[in-house]
């Protein structure tokens, strides 16, 4: 695969997960206070991974190297931790471990 093809794979995965964090902060939105304050580090730190991943997918799209192998890799693996940290969220609200 290619860097233009995989950009392009990282992009639409992005507004993916741009929508799914934005329904995450609705959902945080919709909790008691003390439930809204132990949330938001969770949603923030997804925030920054997304907000990282797309830097990296801008830079790969104007950088164009000819090795992009541990950026793929770096990539993978913050998609890899959004995605893990996004379901332990969504458990958390879940479960209710937000209380007083």
């Amino acid at each position: 695969m290619d860097v233009k093809e995989y950009c392009k794979g990282l992009e639409q995965e992005l507004t993916i997960w741009k929508a799914r964090l934005f329904d995450l902060h609705r959902k945080i939105d919709a909790l008691p206070s003390a439930g809204k304050e132990r949330m938001l580090p969770h949603a923030e730190d997804l925030h920054m991974l997304v907000v990282e991943m797309s830097d990296r997918v801008d830079a790969l799209r104007t950088e164009c190297p000819s090795e992009w192998g541990t950026e793929k890799k770096e990539i993978d693996d913050t998609y890899a931790a959004v995605g893990v940290k996004y379901q332990d969220a969504l458990n958390y609200i879940g479960a209710g471990n937000f209380g007083g």
